[in-house]
This record gives structure tokens, sequence and C-alpha cells, in this order.
């Protein structure tokens, strides 16, 4: 057969491949918009989730405020010790769009997983044959697979599905480079790789998958003509990896980076020997794996196991079989080059967080595979169209992803509420002190104190130690009135807190002395919560000031309650009508009657308690000795609120009767 002859050949295959509408991009993709669309709407009636949520849009002024100055501040602030603006943007723009309920988010994240998976289908289809299976079922499978639902219904992992986004252009554009030459392709891929880059760290890796593309398409990737390429590539990469590292040591960039994290996961592997981390890493790396095949026992928050456990066999012997796997790859350079290029995807892309560097408190999490899956699923895929009769690799993957849909959805809903999540979690990590903190936080914030307690008692009986537990079951403890209970809490948290943290302890032990009615001891607590704030806070809370002079005026040190009360508005203006009331009130008991009456004064300015205002202004000027301005604020008083009993008592002894 002549070249002629076999290029005719190829055009009527083409032309007649092009015809079957199994393989028409114009069928495919509506069939995968639909079949993810119907995997992930289970979690269209979730909520947020008391997990980085309150950070990134709850509570995130930034967010919630939705003005043009709140998105200039957002580019240049920090979210989580993470300095991604672009996905801070897309955030702010998704409340300024569409409001600030759940709804909107999760479904802006379904909408940018199912733009994901369109490309992940063209994507493979630059890798294989454009009228194959392979980009199809690649796709399906990559979109529908269960371990993706915490990248796609949990709020602020908007990171994750961005970067993967520009992520993929920049992969595709890059081939597009390949196949023409044409400079404006790399100039493209390089555009959005920083995009990439600007979403979430984890894009630093993509100089390694062009490289990995260069062998894919049989090009001498060792050469210097394909490695001077990507030295706009890596240059990016060195940058943002750099940035990366200086804002989670806390660094802002000289200025530039606003802080605004407060506290974040200390990470466990920092305090781990490093053949330690191996050890975790490698069996991170062969969960991930398995979890492929069986997405089974899913849960946000996966526990390193207690000390007693490191030594188990299933770690000691993760090393090897990673190594196993490493030899094999290798092994494939010229056997086999889609597991050669599938599985050094998948270990190029996730390899940053296998804990090898301190990232986290989490031993793995099931996000990390939202990208590093395509490795896999691609090279499998692949192989079966090979192996497998078109018939049979149909109704196989078919089945497959009929699972995947149905599991998908199923966990989609476990991200219905902050109780949910860990919940469901808590049943395969029960003495996780982090998954025992979030629910007894939840239970206490949602004002469920029994059990917020139960929680707390059982994460203590299995040997979890967390002040940050024992806090918040001192406060639900408080909550419910258990005073002597809070206290003996709230004593043991105080006995493990971090030096940085105590003055949040001590400010709880205040609470609670109060309500007993240990006031010295409730003012001692907050001289120790102020002395740590001084030395370990940039800014000493206004709330301190303001809880001591409560303790004092309660225990008779009126002018030293006064003294705080004046501090505490010093510190936060904001907090002025909120405090002045009873700031007023403790000038009247300490008879700083001018004082008094200019704080009343400043009260019925701002439309505070206008009848108490002038009723307590009107004491304030009689002890003075102006009777008529005290008889006008005692009428005034009784003009607003004419029950008022105590106006009338004080008119009576202003000599005016009431009738």
């Amino acid at each position: 057969m002549t070249k002629q002859q076999k290029g005719q050949t190829d055009s009527n295959t083409n032309n007649m491949e092009q015809k079957s509408y199994l393989f028409n991009p114009k069928i495919v993709v509506p069939i995968l918009v639909f079949a993810v669309l119907l995997a992930f709407a289970g979690g269209f009636g979730n909520g947020f989730v008391y997990w980085d949520d309150p950070s990134y849009v709850t509570d995130n002024p930034l967010i919630q405020s939705l003005g043009i100055a709140g998105l200039i501040h957002l580019l240049r602030s920090e979210c989580m010790f993470n300095y991604h603006p672009l996905t801070m943007a897309s955030l702010w723009l998704n409340s300024f769009l569409f409001g600030k309920g759940a709804l909107s988010f999760i479904v802006s994240n379904t909408l940018i997983h199912i733009s994901n998976t369109i490309l992940i289908y063209f994507f493979t289809r630059q890798l294989s044959s454009k009228y194959s299976l392979v980009p199809f079922f690649t796709a399906l499978l990559w979109g529908l697979h269960p371990m993706h639902v915490e990248s796609v219904s949990w709020v602020s992992e908007r990171k994750d599905l961005l970067y993967t986004f520009f992520f993929l252009l920049s992969c595709i554009q890059y081939i597009y480079f390949l196949e023409t030459e044409k400079r404006k392709y790399l100039v493209y891929s390089i555009v959005f790789f920083l995009l990439s880059c600007l979403s979430k760290g984890m894009a630093v890796v993509l100089p390694f998958i062009l490289i990995l593309l260069d062998y894919w398409f049989d090009r001498k990737w060792y050469s210097s003509r394909y490695l001077t390429q990507k030295i706009p590539f890596f240059l990016i990469a060195i940058l943002f990896g750099l940035l990366a590292i200086h804002v989670q040591d806390g660094g802002n960039l000289g200025g530039f980076i606003e802080k605004l994290s407060q506290s974040g996961d200390s990470a466990l592997t920092s305090k781990l020997p490093f053949i330690r981390r191996i050890c975790f890493a490698s069996y991170a790396l062969l969960v991930y794996i398995f979890k492929l095949f069986v997405p089974v026992h899913q849960h946000n928050f996966y526990a390193y196991p207690l000390p007693d456990h490191y030594n188990d066999i299933q770690y000691l012997l993760a090393p090897f079989a990673v190594l196993i796997i490493l030899i094999g790859t290798v092994m494939m350079y010229r056997r086999s080059k889609v597991f050669f290029f599938g599985i050094l995807f998948f270990l190029f892309t996730i390899v940053m967080v296998l804990q090898l560097l301190p990232t986290g408190s989490a031993l793995l999490a099931e996000r990390y595979t939202y990208l590093s899956y395509f490795g896999l699923i691609f090279m499998l895929v692949y192989w079966l169209n090979a192996h497998l009769n078109k018939i049979a690799l149909t109704y196989t993957l078919s089945s497959v992803s009929v699972v995947f849909l149905i599991l998908c959805y199923y966990q989609t809903q476990t991200y219905k509420d902050t109780a949910t999540l860990f919940l469901n979690s808590y049943q395969y990590e029960p003495a996780s002190e982090r998954i025992d903190e979030i629910l007894v936080i939840n239970y206490c914030m949602n004002g469920d104190y029994t059990e917020s307690l139960d929680v707390g008692q059982k994460a203590i009986e299995q040997g979890v130690a967390s002040w940050k537990l024992l806090v918040f079951m001192g406060k639900s403890a408080y909550l419910q009135k258990n005073f002597k209970r809070s206290a003996v809490l709230l004593k043991k948290a105080a006995a493990i807190a971090p030096a940085n943290k105590i003055s949040t302890v001590y400010l709880e032990q205040s609470l609670t002395d109060r309500a007993l009615g240990n006031y010295q001891e409730s003012i001692s607590d907050l001289d120790k919560a102020i002395l740590y704030d001084s030395i370990h806070k940039p800014e000493i809370s206004s709330s301190m000031f303001y809880e001591r002079a409560l303790s004092k005026k309660l225990n008779g040190k009126y002018e030293l309650a006064i003294a705080d009360f004046s501090e505490a508005i010093k510190l936060d203006s904001s907090k002025l009508g909120s405090i002045i009331k009873d700031k007023a009130f403790t000038e009247l008991l300490a008879g700083q009657w001018p004082q008094a009456i200019k704080d009343y004064t400043t009260m019925l300015n701002l439309g505070i308690s206008p009848d108490a205002a002038y009723n307590n202004r009107g004491g304030a000027r009689f002890k003075s000795g102006d009777t008529v301005g005290a008889v006008q604020d005692f009428k005034a008083a009784l003009r607003i609120n004419p029950n008022y009993t105590d106006a009338k008592n004080n008119l009576a002894r202003a000599g005016i009767n009431v009738h």
C-alpha cells in the first residue's frame, strides 16, 4: 500500500469515526455535563461547615463587605497561611454576584468541576486518538470519582478547582505548541500557568508535567532545545514555591501581603524524624492508589496514628511497596509509555502534599487526588482500550461509572453541615484530636451543650489531650450554669495550653470565676490574659479590658473599672456603643457625676437606651446639684416610657408629683 493509499484509508476511517455519535464531542460533552451534574447535585442542599469556611467566606470581612476596596484588599492578603489571590477574588465575585448563601458557592464549585471534566476530555483527546473511547471514559471516570467530592462540595476548596482549570489549559496550550511550533501557544501556556499558581501553590509542579508531555510525544525532553523552553515555567515555579514557604513561615513579603490568619493547624510531621515521614508518606500514597479502585470509608480528616501505633506493619512496609512501584515505573520508560506517563503524572502532582515536608495536621486528604488521579485513570483506560474489545470496555467502564455516580451522590451529602461532616469522620477516627475539637466546638456554638460535653468527655477517656477541646467544654458547662465543672475543665486547659493561646483560656476562666462570685480570682485571670496577650500578640484584645472592668465593678473597685472601660474603648472604638452603658453606670456608682453626665449624653446621641440614659443622667445631675436639669431628664424618660417606675420615684425625690 502506498503512502497516498494509506493516507486515504486513514482519512476514510477518521471520517467514519467522526460520524459516530458516541465519539462526537457535541454528544460526549452534554453526557459528561449531565452525569457530573447529577452526581454532585446531592450537595446543593448543603451549608457552610466549620472547617476553613469561616476563614475563607463566612467570617472573612473582605468577602462579606462586597466593596471594590475589599476586593483590592483581598488581592494583597493571605488566607489560612496561603497566598492565592485569584481564588479569593473568585469567592468575592461569587458573593457579589449571587449572594452570601452556601448554595451559590457550591453550585459555582460544581460548574467549575464540570468545566474541568470537559478539559480532561479534550486534553485526553490530544494524548490519544480523538475518536476512541479513551477520552470519553477517562473524563467520565475522573469527573465522577467519589474522592473528588471534597474538592467540589467543600466551599473552601475552590482553590483546587481553579488551579486545576488553569493547569489543564496550560497543558492543552503546550500541546498545541508542540504540534504547531507556534510561539503564541507557548505564551498562552505560560499565562495559564501563572494563573494556576495564583489559584493554588500546588501548581508549581507543572514544568515537570510539560517535560512528561515531551516524552509522551516522542520529543527529546532532555535536549537543550526543549529544556530551554521550560525556563520561564521553572522561574515562575521557583518564585511561587519560595513565596509559599515564606507565607507559611509567617512572612508578609516586606509588608505587601497582609496577614489575615491568626492561627493554623500545626504540622505533626515537623516533629517527626525524616525516616518516619517517609513511612507515613508512603502509606498515604498507597491509600490514594487503593481508593482509586475502592473508594470506601471516605471522610474529611485522616488523622495520624497514635504514637503507640507508629510501628504498625502497614507503615513500616509501605516504603518498600512504594520503592517497588518506583522501580517498576523506571523499567516502563521504554517498555510501556502509558504506564510511565500515567504513574509519573500521578506522582508529580501529588508529591508536594505527601507530608514529607510539614504542610498540615492530617496524614492524607482526599482533595489531594483531584488532579493527580488523571494520570492513573488515563493509564488504566488507555491500557484497557488496547486489551478489551469495544463492547466489553464500554460495559465494564459504564458499570464502574454508574457505581461512581451513586457513591459520589451520597458522599456529597456528608458535607451537609459541620456535625454531619465530622460525625462521618468520627466513626473512622474516634480518637482524633482535631475531629473531637471541631465536634465539641460546633455543638457548643449551636447551643447543644450536653452533646458538646458528652463528645468531649469520650475524647478525654480515649486519651485526647486538647486545650481547645477543654476550653469549649468549659464554655458549654458555663452556659449550662454548671460553673464548678466549667472551672475544673478550664484549669485543666490552662495547664496544657501553649503560651500564645493561654490568654483565651484565662478569659473563659475569668467568666466562670465571676459567675461563682470569685471576683478577685476573675480579675487575676484577666491580669494573666492581658499579660500573655502583651507578650505573644501584636494587639491586646479590647474584650480583655472590658471583662476585667466588669469584674472590678462587681468587686467594688469602681475607679479601676472605669479605667479599664476607657482602655477597652480606646483599643476598639467600634465597641463604644456596647461599652459606654456599663462605663456610665459605674461612674454613677463611683460618684463621678460630671463624667457620668457626659457619657449618658453620648448614649443619647447614639440612641442607646434613651429612657434609661435620661433617667440616669437626671440622677447624676441631681447629685451634682442641678435639680432643674435633673427634673427635665426624668420627665424626658417618662415621655419615652410612661411606666418607668424609677423615673417616677426620682421625680418624687426631686419634689415633683407625678399623677
